[in-house]
């Protein structure tokens, strides 16, 4: 799959999990047969932000 291009761009997701937000980089890429394979970095844990900061 090197060199193959991003089928959308890259983004950083968080889901809280209990008292902390676990984050990752989701991204696909079509390889030659079409297929949209999901790979992801783990972008480890971080505190929950605090109710202002949440946007």
């Amino acid at each position: 799959m090197r060199g193959a291009p991003l089928f959308r761009p890259l983004e950083e997701v968080w889901y809280r999990t209990g008292a902390v937000e676990a984050g990752s980089r989701p991204f696909r890429v079509q390889d030659p047969d079409g297929d949209l394979p999901r790979f992801f970095e783990s972008l480890g844990e971080r505190p929950l932000a605090a109710p202002d900061e949440a946007g």
